[in-house]
């Protein structure tokens, strides 16, 4: 008897612990009822998901915690750095982690030694924009939210608050919505904004497809994090809004994301055509096709993660360069000079440079080709995957040119493989660097990689970047995304 009174017992105090934590469902879900109306969240929405956060007031530290080293090099055949422990190199990524957070994550209320409850964050990126003829000054974009959240969930464990941080940056990120031609899409982000509270210096822009691919790929991550089925809500919101607007030549073998919801328009070939060489992320589209709700999308997601190795393949040059933009339908060409920022549109440049990262975040997450035996064979073959041949062609490439020594490797290149500038950037250095992982199958690199890879952690971790005017945080956020990459912390949903 005492003891079917016990058991009663725990049924009742956990039925209403599950009532106490959907009470208030708009609470659980981390906004208020005017920042969901804002929003445009329904109360229905957010009443369904409540359900699935039971315990969510807690904030726990994460079941991925930092350090991960999720990347088997010996089971892959991964290459790793030369003589750098695992716990050398997490020591100095937290050190690094540290002084980024320090210069460039900004509670709305500087200075505060934490993120209150309800506050807002951003990720300091200081820069002017013209807006219908009015010079607008920023604080942050859509990208550095986007790498700010993936940061925040790499390194939960060892950062204490990174769910509370996770949330006051997404807490921004709803309340800088897109705006096109009049009209809000509250499941995408204004490339530009501020990182203050709604009301004060909310700046609407359109999007751009980078930032919220990496902020709906933080959100699953966000999930897989601290198992909390809302994340995973705002995701399926926004893989739906940027298959909407990011998308084009869905109907062909030849899908590519866009340059923005401003670029969809088939009767503009100028911008539907073209692409943007840092869009191409196949560790995003392999997790989409993966957690998206609806098979067409998946569908899709699957097929930008199948095709966009062909295009590349049309791009690259013999160096296994690509350009910052491209333009064309079932083959690219490069751009033109100042088609959309600069001179060097069409060079490998400060877009291009995160491509060699970008294809070692999915090769690291996913593990690259496979060793088979032909039939009748005695001998194992290794076959490579298309994203681990073109990032090996542009690594050959690369260590010849700075003699394996990746500090050598300049700010930006030509095509043909002439440097643009003279000295070196952590935004360079750490993508390639991260490029090198992928040498551990192939015999003419399996020497030269691991000192490769040694030589630019070092580099990394002794050239952080602090802030100085619009300088210093895109160097020292590559560079904190590529060490993850280097050293096996990243991970993905």
């Amino acid at each position: 008897m005492g003891s079917k009174i016990t058991k009663m017992c725990i049924i009742l105090i956990a039925v209403l612990f599950a009532l106490f934590a959907c009470s208030n469902p708009v609470e659980n879900a981390g906004i208020s009822s005017d920042e969901a109306a804002v929003a445009g969240e329904s109360s229905a929405d957010r009443t369904i998901y409540s359900v699935h956060r039971v315990g969510a007031g807690l904030r726990v530290m994460g079941s991925k915690r930092f350090p991960q080293h999720i990347a088997s090099w010996g089971q892959y055949g991964l290459a790793r750095p030369k003589g750098l422990s695992n716990n050398y190199m997490d020591n100095e990524v937290k050190k690094y982690y540290d002084k980024w957070k320090k210069d460039y994550f900004y509670c709305a209320i500087p200075h505060k030694a934490g993120c209150m409850n309800k506050e807002y964050a951003y990720v300091k990126q200081s820069g002017k924009e013209t807006i219908n003829g009015k010079e607008i000054k920023f604080k942050t974009t859509s990208e550095a939210m986007g790498y700010g959240m993936i940061i925040m969930a790499i390194m939960a464990g060892y950062e204490t608050k990174a769910q509370k941080y996770f949330d006051a940056l997404y807490r921004t990120v709803r309340h800088c919505p897109s705006k096109m031609d009049g009209k809000i899409n509250y499941n995408l982000t204004s490339w530009i904004g501020f990182g203050s509270k709604l009301g004060n210096g909310k700046v609407l822009s359109d999007n751009a497809p980078d930032g919220d691919m990496d902020i709906a790929f933080a959100l699953l991550m966000a999930y897989r994090q601290w198992d909390n089925k809302y994340y995973l809500y705002q995701a399926h919101k926004r893989m739906k809004a940027i298959y909407d607007s990011n998308i084009n030549y869905k109907n062909t073998n030849y899908p590519r994301i866009n340059l923005g919801d401003w670029g969809n328009d088939p009767g503009e070939k100028k911008w539907y055509n073209a692409l943007r060489s840092s869009d191409w992320m196949p560790s995003h589209f392999k997790a989409f096709s993966k957690y998206d709700s609806a098979y067409q999308r998946r569908c899709m997601w699957k097929k930008l993660l199948d095709r966009t190795d062909n295009l590349i393949d049309t791009i690259q040059s013999p160096e296994g360069l690509v350009p910052d933009f491209a333009t064309g339908t079932s083959s690219l060409v490069p751009v033109g000079s100042n088609f959309m920022e600069d001179q060097y549109d069409g060079c490998y440049n400060y877009n291009a440079c995160r491509y060699p990262l970008r294809m070692a975040c999915y090769i690291s997450q996913y593990a690259p080709g496979k060793w088979y035996r032909p039939w009748g064979s005695s001998t194992f073959v290794y076959s490579e995957t298309p994203y681990e041949k073109q990032l090996k062609k542009l690594l050959r490439w690369a260590m010849d040119e700075c003699l394996g020594w990746p500090q050598n490797f300049k700010e930006g290149y030509s095509l043909s493989g002439g440097p643009i500038e003279k000295g070196p950037s952590p935004a360079f250095v750490g993508p390639i660097t991260a490029a090198a992982i992928v040498c551990g199958s192939e015999e003419s690199l399996k020497g030269k990689c691991p000192s490769f890879l040694k030589r630019g952690f070092l580099y990394l971790k002794d050239n952080f970047k602090k802030p100085n005017g619009e300088e210093g945080y895109y160097e020292s956020t590559l560079g904190l995304l590529s060490m993850f990459v280097i050293n096996g912390n990243w991970w993905g949903p």
